[in-house]
């Protein structure tokens, strides 16, 4: 599904083909040699001054994180990323972002528990979390909310959703 979003944002078609069980797969990408720019940058570009964030990406997986945060720098963002909640507590004092887009499923200390150490930290009072995740039902959007998630979108993020969860960072952080 992600290959999928990124390849149609760049008027591009996914193909998916097999002969049968065990006959292998064959994936094809086709994307236009000169395809007009994106229209997420058209966007971005008109708004980068009201929209441009400070954001910090904590997501374990190596592939969704660099697919996630090439997205975030082509919205006109600043944008870091961490693998883990740990090496997030270590940076995000230092790096102060606007906006952290955290996944839910971390090893070792999971989304949750990072949102309330964040919380719990009065100098991070302004930033807003955002939770990034594939567990999406109910009882997993009350978890986050109690854990002091200011936004929660399901994997594979839609870019508008991320664009408008991001855009809501204001001075305040976006908290209401």
């Amino acid at each position: 599904a992600l290959v999928r979003q990124i390849v149609q944002m760049h008027d591009g078609v996914v193909r998916i083909e097999s002969e049968g069980l065990g006959k292998g797969t064959r994936v094809i990408v086709r994307i236009p040699r000169c395809a007009p720019e994106p229209k997420m940058l058209h966007h971005a570009d008109q708004n980068l001054g009201a929209t441009r964030r400070r954001v910090l990406v904590v997501e374990d997986q190596a592939d969704a994180r660099a697919s996630l945060v090439s997205l975030l720098r082509l919205m006109g963002h600043v944008v870091l990323d961490v693998a883990d909640a740990n090496e997030a507590v270590e940076i995000v004092d230092r790096w102060n972002p606007d906006v952290m887009l955290i996944d839910i499923g971390l090893p070792g200390i999971d989304g949750n528990a990072l949102a309330r150490a964040v919380r719990a930290r009065p100098t991070l009072a302004a930033v807003r979390l955002v939770a990034l995740t594939g567990y999406a039902q109910e009882m997993d959007r009350a978890r986050a909310r109690d854990a002091g998630f200011d936004a929660f979108i399901a994997k594979p993020a839609d870019r508008d959703l991320l664009e408008m969860a991001i855009g809501d960072a204001n001075g305040d952080g976006g908290r209401r």
